[in-house]
C-alpha cells in the first residue's frame, strides 16, 4: 500500500484556482462560439462568403501579439482560438453548410495537399459514403 497523501494548504489553494481559471475559460470558449455562430448565420441571410481567411489570419497574429503582450505562450493562444474557429467550421460542415467556397471547399473536405495519403484517404471515404477525421 501507498504512503497515504497529505494535502499541501498552499497546493491545494493554487489547485482551485486553476480549476476556477479552467472554468472561466469554458465561459469564454462558449460565449465565443455564440458569437460566432451569430456572424456566420448573418452571413448566410446575407449570402456573404463565411470564410474569410485575411480576417482568420489579422485575428491569428493579433491572438499571437496579446499573447505575447502578456507574457503568454503565443503558440498556445494561436492553438486554442485556431482550434475555435475550426470547430465552427466543422459545426457548419456536420450541418451541411460548409463555410468553404469554390476552389477552397475541395480543401477542406479533403485537407492535406492532393496526392498525400491523408488526402486521399479522406477523398476515397468521401466517394464511399463514409465521413472520416475526428469527431466522425
Amino acid at each position: 500500500m501507498g504512503a497515504k497523501r497529505t494535502e499541501d494548504p498552499p497546493l491545494e489553494q493554487l489547485r482551485t484556482r486553476l480549476s476556477s481559471i479552467d472554468r472561466s475559460l469554458i465561459v469564454l470558449l462558449c460565449a465565443r462560439e455564440g458569437a460566432q455562430r451569430e456572424i456566420l448565420a448573418l452571413k448566410q441571410a446575407r449570402s456573404l462568403p463565411l470564410l474569410d481567411r485575411g480576417r482568420e489570419r489579422d485575428a491569428l497574429r493579433r491572438v499571437r501579439a496579446w499573447a505575447l503582450e502578456m507574457g503568454g505562450d503565443p503558440k498556445l493562444a494561436v492553438t486554442v482560438v485556431r482550434a475555435a474557429l475550426e470547430s465552427g467550421k466543422r459545426r457548419f460542415r456536420r450541418a451541411g453548410r460548409s463555410p468553404q467556397v469554390g476552389r477552397h471547399a475541395f480543401l477542406a473536405l479533403f485537407p492535406g495537399p492532393p496526392g498525400t495519403r491523408r488526402h486521399r484517404r479522406r477523398r476515397a471515404a468521401s466517394k464511399a459514403g463514409r465521413r472520416t477525421g475526428p469527431g466522425r
